[in-house]
């Protein structure tokens, strides 16, 4: 279980000790919010084995059931059916109040559920301490504690209107929800990928219910172009569940055809993925494990939660945009294939972008900085100075400053004395597991209502996401304000920080958080 190739030392919350999942799949619903959690889940456990973890759900069908109980994980079914037409969030809400009143303390509740919004958490608020979203439609206001949405191309401001401003969010391609076995194979998919002369093999992927029958339509179409001689036979994998309503009519076209081979429920779909020299495939949690092994993709929307990443895979050449199943015909499958084919630079292009979206070690981001204990800001006091200026003499940090020459202690006595005088600065010491580990520093600019950040953490205490969970704790006082953050290129940790923190890049060096003009109670 645990996640491999991480050696970096993690402090653990001793406080978060239970930790329950609100997800739910079905045949509308399919299964990508039960994997991405499933995922999560066992990232989780991989930094602490001791938490107790739960998946409350509706009616599940056996092998989902199996699914989850093979992890060790306990799973409680809700009497309810999550496809039905009386299904509503009260409904659901007071279903969840009777689970989790029987549970222990929930230390951290992880909802991850289209048909959820800010009303059912807001019912239950007093049931958990803290809680932690996973969306990726940006449609609904939510009372989170941490927001995770791992589409490609989300930005804060998406979500400006919808959160409350303490709300820590983690947005976009470094938070995708991707099992451990895909960041195993990463580096021998790319050898692969590079050796790769012509299209051999095709894999098939629809998601985990395929209920528009959509993979029948592809290998009908293929079957056509080899019929016809207007595409060479290239072997072809497809993938199914138990659930797929087309399963019968898949298992006999795999029998009917030879150049077919037909996976049901597989375990093993990142070797499915390595073999392969491109998919054919539907644009939802499968987008992220191919971009993660480098597998270029004839990529469809088959959801409408799909178009937006779609959209943006295909605009940055990790793709090609099939558009609509409804709208496929020979002509478009063979054209594309053929293309990659005669296209060595193409094809490799396509792999090269795919990587850049996704490298597969999301899950265990999003479990280090949920298991991670928080920060917290406090006014810096006169006894700090000693503190502070042995953080700020330290070469490591001197060698990024503005001014990177050593500073003398009276020089420091100085600046130190003239900022807490200084209406126009708010200093803070940031203080993590109850002990001083670094300063964070707020500029009002000039004739303006705007905030300039400067920020530093102990050498000691660095690579903690200290200084992240520090600049998410300014957001609850001064989200009206905008932030500023000027970084130079070469502090690479710094870059990396304010884009972790949604931190918009105006220039090269120059970043900014926008403001959120809505009151709390908008919020909520």
């Amino acid at each position: 279980m645990a996640f491999a190739n991480h050696t970096r030392h993690i402090l653990l919350d001793d406080n978060i000790k239970t930790i329950v999942f609100r997800v739910d799949a079905s045949p509308k619903l399919a299964t990508g919010h039960l994997m991405r959690c499933l995922t999560l889940a066992k990232a989780l456990l991989s930094l602490n084995s001791k938490l107790d973890v739960c998946f409350v759900c509706c009616l599940l069908p056996k092998n989902l059931k199996a699914l989850i109980q093979q992890e060790r994980i306990k799973l409680i079914e809700l009497a309810l059916n999550v496809d039905c037409k009386t299904w509503e969030q009260d409904v659901d809400s007071a279903a969840c109040k009777q689970v989790f009143s029987k549970l222990n303390k929930i230390d951290l509740l992880i909802v991850d559920h289209y048909h959820i919004d800010s009303q059912w958490q807001d019912s239950l608020n007093g049931y958990y301490q803290k809680l932690c979203v996973i969306d990726d439609l940006a449609n609904r206001h939510h009372l989170a504690d941490y927001l995770i949405d791992q589409t490609y191309g989300r930005e804060q401001q998406d979500y400006l209107s919808l959160l409350s401003p303490k709300c820590q969010t983690m947005l976009g391609s470094r938070y995708m929800l991707l099992r451990n076995e895909f960041a195993k194979l990463r580096v021998q998919a790319i050898d692969k990928r590079k050796k790769t002369n012509a299209i051999k093999k095709i894999l098939v992927v629809m998601g985990g219910i395929d209920e528009q029958n959509v993979s029948v339509k592809i290998l009908g179409l293929l079957a056509k172009a080899y019929i016809d001689s207007s595409l060479p036979i290239i072997k072809v994998a497809v993938v199914a569940s138990r659930c797929t309503p087309c399963l019968s009519e898949l298992s006999g076209l795999s029998l009917k055809y030879d150049w077919l081979t037909l996976h049901i429920d597989t375990k093993n779909i990142s070797n499915l993925m390595l073999e392969a020299d491109l998919a054919i495939g539907a644009s939802g949690t499968t987008t992220w494990e191919r971009c993660c092994m480098g597998l270029p993709t004839l990529s469809l929307i088959v959801a409408e939660n799909q178009s937006l990443v779609n959209h943006n895979v295909s605009k940055k050449g990790a793709s090609i945009n099939l558009g609509m199943p409804q709208n496929l015909n020979t002509q478009i499958i063979v054209s594309a294939i053929l293309s990659l084919n005669k296209n060595k630079n193409m094809y490799d292009t396509m792999v090269t972008q795919a990587l850049e979206i996704c490298d597969g070690t999301g899950a265990y981001r999003i479990a280090s900085r949920l298991l991670s204990p928080s920060v917290s800001l406090r006014s810096a006091q006169n006894s700090d100075i000693k503190t502070v200026f042995n953080w700020q003499s330290d070469p490591k940090i001197r060698q990024f400053s503005r001014n990177p020459k050593p500073v003398s202690w009276e020089e420091h006595k100085a600046w130190y004395h003239a900022s807490q005088a200084n209406p126009k600065r708010h200093m803070y010491i940031i203080e993590f597991q109850e002990q001083p580990a670094g300063v964070l520093r707020l500029d009002l600019i000039p004739k303006t209502s705007d905030y300039e950040v400067s920020i530093l953490v102990s050498p000691n205490l660095q690579r903690q996401n200290i200084a992240l969970k520090a600049l998410h704790a300014i957001d609850e006082h001064f989200f009206k304000r905008n932030i500023h953050a000027y970084v130079s290129t070469a502090n690479k940790a710094s870059q990396s920080l304010f884009t972790q923190a949604n931190y918009r890049r105006v220039s090269d060096e120059h970043f900014i958080r926008p403001a959120n003009n809505l009151t709390r109670e908008d919020n909520n």
